[in-house]
Order: C-alpha cells, then sequence, then structure tokens
C-alpha cells in the first residue's frame, strides 16, 4: 500500500508542474474584439415592420367596406312647354 501511495504522490509531482507550466502565458497572445449587432436592434427593421403592420391592419379594416359595382343611376328629366 505505501508503495502504492508513493508512486501516485511522485506521478502528481510530475504532472503538477507540467500543468502548471502549460498554463503561463509567455507567450504575446494577440485578442481581436468583434462588435456584431443583431438585427432586431436596428432602428430601420422596426420602421419598416410597424410600415408593414399598419399596410395589413388598413387593407383588412377596409375590406369590410365593400362598394356595389351595380349602381341604378336614375334620372328624371322635366320639360315644360312654353306658350
Amino acid at each position: 500500500m505505501q508503495k502504492a501511495i508513493t508512486k501516485f504522490l511522485g506521478m502528481l509531482m510530475l504532472v503538477f508542474p507540467a500543468a502548471l507550466l502549460a498554463q503561463d502565458s509567455t507567450s504575446a497572445v494577440s485578442t481581436t474584439t468583434v462588435t456584431q449587432t443583431t438585427w432586431y436592434t436596428q432602428p430601420w427593421v422596426w420602421l419598416v415592420g410597424g410600415v408593414i403592420v399598419l399596410l395589413l391592419l388598413i387593407a383588412i379594416f377596409s375590406g369590410g367596406k365593400k362598394t356595389s359595382s351595380d349602381k341604378v343611376v336614375i334620372t328624371k328629366t322635366v320639360r315644360t312647354e312654353s306658350e
């Protein structure tokens, strides 16, 4: 049992410093910042969407007012004879 613990501690002493050295940042690291905006945060998207919704509402609510194409027009002509 003592040998197993000694082997384990020996392996741990070899692996642990290697893991610490792997995390050392001695090399130059370049970072690039990318700014990305989502489509729904753009004001023109909301404006176009609002116009489309407004046009749809107008089309829906004005569709109930149908005008009849069959109209009857009565004209009367009154003539009087003068003497």
